[in-house]
C-alpha cells in the first residue's frame, strides 16, 4: 500500500525541488548518533508514512486515509555562532521547505507517476493511487546536533489495488535491488 504513493511523492519532489540530495524512506537517519554522521548527503527529504486504517471497497481495492511526513534535513545555518538565516538563497531551509510545499500541496497521485507504469497514462488503467494532498502540520525548522530539521504532515487518501486482477495484469515485473 506504500510503495506506490512513495514512488509517486519521490518522483515530484525530485522533478521539481533540485536542490534535494537524498530522497529516501524515513528510517531515522537524522536521529542517528554520531557514529552514523555522513551516511546522507544534504539536503535530504525523508518520507515517512503513519499506520494506515484500511476499508475494503468493491472489486478487491482497499483505501485508508494516510498521514505523510515529510522530514527536511539541511546543513546548519550558522554565521559565528548565531544559528539562523542571514540572507536566503536556493540552498536556505526554509525555501526548499516552500518548494517541497508547493510541490505536494493539492496535487494527486496517478498510476502512471510511479515507477514502471508509465504506459497507462491516458487510459483507464491509470488509476488514482492518492487524491490530493492537503498539509496540514509543520514542525518549523529547529536545530538538531549539526543539522537543521523541519516536518511537513500531509494527508490524503491512498488506495491499494495489488489484490485487483486488473492491476496485477498491468502491474510491471519489479526488479529487487540486492546491493
Amino acid at each position: 500500500m506504500y510503495t506506490l504513493p512513495y514512488q509517486i511523492i519521490r518522483n515530484k519532489l525530485s522533478a521539481n525541488v533540485s536542490e534535494i540530495k537524498d530522497l529516501d524512506w524515513y528510517l531515522q537517519q537524522y536521529q542517528a548518533n554520531d557514529k552514523n554522521a555522513g551516511l546522507y548527503d544534504l539536503p535530504g527529504v525523508y518520507v515517512e508514512f503513519a499506520p494506515i486504517d484500511t476499508q475494503q471497497m468493491a472489486g478487491f481495492v482497499q483505501m485508508g486515509t494516510a498521514a505523510i511526513r515529510i522530514h527536511l534535513v539541511t546543513d546548519s545555518i550558522e554565521s559565528k555562532g548565531e544559528k539562523r538565516i542571514k540572507r536566503v538563497t536556493a540552498k536556505d531551509h526554509a525555501v526548499i521547505m516552500d518548494e517541497i510545499y508547493k510541490t505536494l500541496n493539492g496535487k494527486r497521485g496517478l498510476l502512471h507517476e510511479a515507477d514502471g507504469f508509465e504506459d497507462v497514462v491516458n487510459t483507464e488503467q491509470d488509476f488514482m493511487v492518492m487524491n490530493s494532498m492537503t498539509r496540514n502540520q509543520i514542525i518549523p525548522p529547529h536545530q538538531l546536533r549539526k543539522n537543521m530539521v523541519s516536518i511537513q504532515r500531509f494527508e490524503c487518501v491512498i488506495y491499494d489495488y495489488s489484490n485487483n486482477k486488473v492491476f496485477q495484469k498491468i502491474e510491471p515485473d519489479l526488479e529487487l535491488n540486492e546491493e
